[in-house]
């Protein structure tokens, strides 16, 4: 018989417009997909511990070398998103901040800096730029920001102080969606909207865990997606509901952030994707790095939330890991597509 506890999950899961609906076959094989026998919590591996601790959280980043994440995230920002995208935001977006007299731009979950510090660069120095994140650990020290940009700690998920109500010309959001359960994205949109100005923009970008791709197939790689779609579910990153009894995996976001955007009261909604397979040289190496460095880390707090499908114990996270290192190496490509969503307050 199914424990109180994996019962209770299981119901909470269930739920779809007050309703409890059962079926029994795709119940089993649910329960067992997202690992919900009991497991051992492995111990973090050395040099793997969450830095964060306290934080109710389902990003998995935030654990390691805290010097190597900083390096990571700027590498990133260098080597993927500039070269594949061309630039820091829309043309249209650019435009509307030079021409304002005293610019204004905000970040949610801004991380290192490191878009705000390249931001600063085209923009007049009577812009205002001001990073906003829960984590403040990757911040740089003052001596390395610009004068004109400001870091400050505030969780998105909750209501900004008035006195920051109105004031901005811009705000940027990028790849936020690793750290958010699903009611997060509405809430994060409000309350992005109550920092803008009339007439101000919103630009967001993002990568689901459907954005990315093997060529060739690989089983590995087949695996670690399984993994991570399943796990998303578990801790509440993306909704499932059950119709005529047959279940039916809804991976909504971002593909529904337009909606989103929409229903927070941005007008003027549009976006763009990028896909690494459309770049010259096919980001082979870029993409290789970082597929590489962010499994383990991910994999590991998978196994610290119960585990989940064929990741239960730390020598399910090694073999996994040692598979996927070799089909890349023996000449599996990575690819991801990321899309630009932005929108304009009325």
């Amino acid at each position: 018989m199914r424990s109180p506890t994996v019962q209770r999950y299981y119901f909470s899961i269930l739920r779809t417009s007050g309703e409890r609906r059962v079926c029994s076959h795709h119940k089993l094989v649910m329960v067992r997909a997202l690992g919900m026998a009991a497991v051992s919590h492995p111990q973090s591996h050395a040099g793997l511990k969450p830095w964060n601790k306290d934080q109710d959280t389902v990003y998995a980043l935030n654990r390691g070398d805290l010097t190597k994440e900083r390096e990571r995230l700027e590498y990133n920002h260098r080597n993927i998103f500039l070269p594949l995208c061309g630039g820091l935001c829309p043309q249209q977006i650019l435009t509307h901040l030079k021409d304002q007299q005293n610019p204004r731009v905000a970040e949610i979950a801004t991380g290192t800096g490191i878009w705000l510090r390249d931001m600063a660069k085209l923009l007049p120095s009577s812009a205002e730029l001001r990073g906003i994140d829960m984590d403040t650990t990757k911040f740089p020290p003052p001596s390395d920001l610009h004068p004109n940009i400001c870091l400050l700690q505030h969780n998105a998920l909750k209501p900004f102080p008035e006195e920051m109500h109105g004031l901005f010309d811009m705000i940027h959001i990028r790849l936020i969606g690793s750290g958010m359960r699903n009611e997060d994205w509405k809430t994060v949109a409000a309350n992005a909207f109550t920092l803008l100005r009339s007439g101000g923009y919103i630009h967001w970008e993002e990568a689901g865990d459907t954005s990315w791709k093997c060529v060739p197939p690989s089983h590995a790689f087949d695996e670690w997606s399984r993994i991570r779609m399943l796990w998303s579910i578990k801790v509440g990153r993306n909704p499932f509901v059950f119709i005529l009894l047959i279940l039916v995996i809804q991976y909504s976001m971002p593909a529904q952030l337009p909606l989103v955007l929409r229903d927070a009261g941005f007008a003027n909604i549009d976006n763009k994707v990028w896909n690494t397979f459309s770049v010259e040289g096919m980001m082979r190496e870029s993409m290789r790095k970082i597929a590489t460095e962010v499994a383990q880390p991910v994999m590991l707090s998978i196994l610290e939330s119960g585990g989940v499908d064929t990741l239960q114990t730390t020598e399910d996270m090694d073999r996994l890991e040692s598979d996927l290192r070799r089909d890349i190496q023996n000449g599996a490509l990575i690819g991801i597509s990321l899309t630009w969503f932005w929108g304009r307050r009325p």
